[in-house]
């Protein structure tokens, strides 16, 4: 029953000209307000009353801070740490314990002089080197982790900073239409007015095309709001759940862009960004070292192949015990004493036969240490490929940015001015008007897509040219 009496105060406010951002806000909490249990229901009101600024710096640290993969990587750390000490350990040694040569006529454990209680044990010995490359192997998956982990960090980071911008970008257009709605109202009860007048300067068709541009206003605005909510909603899912459930849900952006983007800080394509400069910066990526650490243990599963070449050995022993002879087995032959059995040797396998199994395993771990190492090209090709289309992107923007600034807002604004007076004046079209109106902001719009998406590409980059010099998250 709330969530329709919801979706029926919804559209009253936006059939009645209601503001379609503070309607669907309205409805949000109302819905959250419904279903959420009876102790959230202070801090949902708390979050109405007073609205929590979500800035960018504190949108990273949250993802960062909160993120469960971070705290995963070290588990896994320290789960191959721990298979690295295990690997050095011997086999457990093998225990066996049975009745040998018991006679079948009698089932008597002291009629035959061969009748023995046996207790074995056997200790299979590694080959020369097995342990340590294992051990090695474990150890190199080991240190990937907190390299991982700082490729995650940055990646969180360019992440949050991307769908953060497009919110902001989204909350910006939709006030910006927001204050021409108010004045193409104004603008269209205006033109009714002095189209009933007797001086009739407004035709009737001027007054349907400003209430279409009207119309097409409130269309960009359900867009935005809609773009805004999406944008808002892929945010959530970087943040705790607790934060992303109660504190921001009625979140508010910043109404101004950030000074600077963390981690590297960009200024635009130079000589230290040739091809040859970003491959050798591109090594101290911290994916592009997690990728290092696969080869080097692909190289150590190619080491560990060449080992089964050598025989494997394996210590045996053995104690018998064999009971005195029973009187009726006593003769001229046999005293009835019996002494005890001690056996020792080793067992070996020999490689002998190592073409179907030996050089197909050297054969597999050679391949995969190869396909490792293409799999790094691969990666460097497209990062560096990455990089060179966000350079590119950057210079463009950067261009188009200072033509905007020093240029087209002006004289869109001027244009608008100039149209508004004439009009006013009984010198101009009320079509001019609107058209000067909707240019301006469409500058005005533009222009703001083109510093989001200069600080989306400064974003990208700065992923790109994180290294493992800098400080990672503790998690």
């Amino acid at each position: 029953m709330v969530f329709v009496t919801s979706i029926v105060n919804f559209y009253h406010q936006v059939h009645h000209g209601g503001r379609l951002y503070n309607a669907a806000l309205s409805l949000v909490i109302t819905i959250a307000s419904a279903y959420l249990p009876a102790g959230n229901a202070n801090t949902v009101s708390s979050a109405t009353k007073v609205p929590s600024i979500l800035t960018l710096e504190k949108a990273i640290n949250l993802a960062v801070s909160e993120d469960p993969w971070l705290g995963q990587s070290q588990y896994q750390e320290q789960a191959s740490l721990a298979k690295g000490e295990a690997a050095m350990s011997f086999s457990d040694p093998v225990i066996s314990l049975g009745v040998q040569n018991l006679s079948t006529d009698t089932w008597s454990f002291n009629q035959e002089n061969m009748t023995q209680l046996r207790l074995g044990i056997s200790q299979p010995l590694p080959r020369k080197g097995e342990r340590a490359i294992r051990k090695s192997q474990f150890d190199l998956t080991a240190g990937k982790q907190p390299l991982l982990r700082l490729d995650r960090s940055a990646q969180l980071k360019r992440q949050v900073s991307l769908l953060w911008l497009e919110a902001f970008r989204a909350q910006q257009v939709m006030q910006f239409i927001e204050a021409d709605r108010a004045l193409f109202e104004k603008l269209v009860d205006s033109s009714k007015a002095s189209y009933g007048s007797v001086s009739g300067k407004v035709k009737q068709q001027d007054i349907i095309a400003a209430q279409l541009e009207l119309l097409q206003l409130d269309d960009k605005l359900v867009a935005e709001q809609q773009k805004y909510l999406a944008a808002l909603g892929a945010l959530f899912e970087y943040l705790p759940s607790d934060a992303a459930g109660s504190e921001y849900l009625s979140i508010q952006l910043p109404s101004l862009l950030p000074s600077c983007l963390p981690l590297v800080e960009f200024n635009g394509r130079n000589k230290s960004h040739s091809q040859a400069n970003l491959v050798q910066r591109f090594l101290s990526h911290p994916k592009i070292r997690a990728q290092g650490m696969d080869e080097k243990v692909a190289q150590q599963s190619v080491k560990l192949a060449k080992t089964q070449y050598q025989p494997k050995w394996q210590f045996n022993a053995s104690y018998g015990y064999r009971d005195d002879a029973d009187n009726r087995f006593i003769n001229e032959r046999n005293d009835g004493e019996r002494a005890d059995f001690f056996s020792v040797g080793v067992s070996v396998e020999v490689p002998l036969f190592t073409e179907k199994r030996q050089d197909n395993w050297l054969l597999a771990a050679t391949a995969e240490s190869e396909a490792v190492k293409t799999e790094q090209r691969l990666l460097l090709q497209k990062m560096l490929g990455e990089t060179e289309k966000e350079l590119a992107n950057v210079a463009g923007l950067k261009k188009r940015q200072t033509l905007y600034q020093s240029q087209i807002l002006e004289q869109t604004q001027q244009q608008s001015k100039a149209t508004l007076t004439a009009y006013t004046n009984a010198n101009g079209n009320f079509t001019d008007v609107v058209r000067a109106r909707i240019a301006e902001l469409n500058a005005k719009v533009t222009a703001l897509t083109i510093d989001v998406e200069l600080l989306k590409a400064v974003s990208r980059l700065n992923y790109y040219f994180t290294t493992t010099t800098e400080n990672t998250a503790s998690k």
